[in-house]
């Protein structure tokens, strides 16, 4: 009798670790894995509830905490381009945040992955950021010396950020952003800098905009146009033609 209870304790025991395993499992991974997916679903208010959760529940500075902030990242990127938002302290301010906060994680991930997507992400919160200062009517000609270098700041980061992404990048949360989408980013920093012939090294340096009329013979003095008809398929809005 006592070797069947002995028994039934193991089995009982056994049991419970496994379901330990099993929760823990649970709430590092699971929130994570369907947080992306709502997000592929484009219900970005329950990706943001599950990425939340995530963070919540996982020890800070963990890798799960650390996907799970970009994740968040992401969300708030994807929220801020569905309303076209302008304000500067809304959505792109938090994806900022919690992409920040992944970042200063970054030699918790074994994933090249999930770190380009980290990337990629800062590279576009920061161009959008940048813009957002602008598109509220701080112009930068009239800018302050130090809001000037805010700007600046974030257009050089952005740059900084588009360099640090391989020509076979895909989003895969979202296919419709890949290298190019960051690649355009990185030039368009270079032109709010000043580094016009920088621009106009990386237009021509890459293969898939050859097949636009304005890179033939493109120097300082048209690559903004020249970006612009790439930017837009073709088709500046902005120009005569």
């Amino acid at each position: 009798m006592k070797k069947v209870k002995l028994s039934i304790l193991l089995v009982l025991y056994y049991s419970c670790s496994i379901l330990d395993e099993n929760s823990s499992s649970y709430t590092q991974d699971y929130y994570v894995e369907y947080g992306w997916e709502a997000f592929e679903e484009k219900n970005y208010d329950l990706a943001e509830t599950r990425f939340k959760t995530a963070i919540e529940t996982n020890e800070s500075g963990s890798l799960h905490y650390f996907k799970a902030s970009i994740g968040m990242g992401w969300t708030y990127i994807q929220k801020a381009l569905d309303i076209q938002e302008i304000e500067h302290d809304g959505y792109i301010s938090l994806a900022g945040n919690y992409l920040y906060q992944a970042y200063e994680l970054t030699s918790w991930s074994s994933s090249s992955s999930s770190k380009e997507n980290l990337y990629a992400g800062l590279c576009f919160q920061r161009s959008y950021w940048a813009k957002q200062q602008i598109a509220m009517g701080i112009l930068v000609d009239t800018l302050d010396t130090n809001k000037n270098s805010y700007i600046r700041d974030l257009y050089e980061e952005s740059k900084e950020f588009s360099m640090q992404i391989s020509p076979y990048y895909i989003f895969e949360h979202d296919t419709t952003f890949n290298y190019e989408d960051f690649l355009l980013i990185g030039i368009e920093s270079d032109i709010f800098l000043g580094n016009l012939q920088d621009a106009v090294n990386t237009i021509t340096n890459y293969d898939s905009f050859n097949t636009y009329n304005c890179v033939n013979g493109l120097d300082e003095d048209s690559v903004i146009e020249c970006y612009c008809i790439i930017l837009n398929n073709g088709g500046c809005p902005f120009t005569s033609n």
